[in-house]
């Protein structure tokens, strides 16, 4: 039997207790990562470490931990929710090498602009995602 559960996070208030987190906010660091998601993945519950990268591989750790990978392997790849173009189509285009998966550059394509051709261009996002 599980216990008692006030915040509805998945952890006990026995847990909370012994992870020291509040058992009536089911994100206690408030860094947009339920306390079980941080304590089943490794990451610190009373700190926030969404924006970090344990693992250095270019992914959050809440991109990671939302989409079923691991932070703190860097093979482990979170499984994307868009589509990736290489050619330049689309919503979002990567910078892929076949042989080795993705490379340590990544581009993601926000927007289009007018060229003076009078074709249209994409124009690079400087965030990690759009």
């Amino acid at each position: 039997m599980q216990g008692l559960d006030l915040d509805s996070d998945g952890v006990s208030n026995a847990d909370e207790a012994t992870e020291e987190t509040n058992p009536y906010s089911g994100d206690t660091d408030f860094d947009g990562m339920t306390d079980s998601e941080e304590i089943f993945a490794g990451c610190n519950p009373l700190v926030d470490d969404a924006h970090a990268d344990y693992d250095g591989d270019r992914y959050p750790n809440i991109f990671e931990v939302k989409n079923s990978s691991d932070p703190f392997a860097v093979g482990s790849i979170p499984t994307p929710h868009y589509v990736v173009d290489p050619n330049g189509g689309g919503t979002h285009t990567s910078s892929m090498n076949r042989a080795t998966g993705p490379t340590t550059t990544r581009s993601f394509w926000c927007s289009r602009a007018p060229t003076p051709d009078g074709k249209t261009q994409a124009l690079p996002c400087m965030a990690t995602s759009c």
